[in-house]
């Protein structure tokens, strides 16, 4: 279980089984030990988003986003009064706005 999960209830949303599962497997696929390095990645996003939900830039309010400095991912959330909601695992060069389909 990823560190993060028992902490200010971060939820995945409902399209995002697994947040990283098929970009993990792509980067494992390439380096066994890149998979791994991605995962990490982005257990440390959201762990900076618990500590300073209000830091990350608003970019399509009411929706946050938090970039990774390793890799072309973002994590995108909203901050609920009880919660965080992690919307997506966005790939900054594909589709960006895939995910607005889950504010729905």
């Amino acid at each position: 279980m990823p560190s993060w999960a028992g902490e200010k209830g971060c939820l995945p949303s409902r399209g995002t089984p697994g947040i990283c599962g098929g970009a993990a497997e792509y980067y494992t696929d390439i380096e066994q030990e890149l998979g791994g390095r991605f995962f990490d990645e982005v257990e440390g996003l959201i762990l900076d988003i618990q500590r300073a939900p209000d830091r990350y830039r608003r970019f399509d309010p009411p929706a946050r986003r938090h970039f990774s400095d390793v890799f072309p991912y973002a994590v995108i959330y909203l901050e609920e009064w009880d919660h965080l909601w992690i919307v997506a695992l966005m790939h900054m060069k594909r589709n960006p706005v895939y995910w607005k389909e889950r504010l729905g």
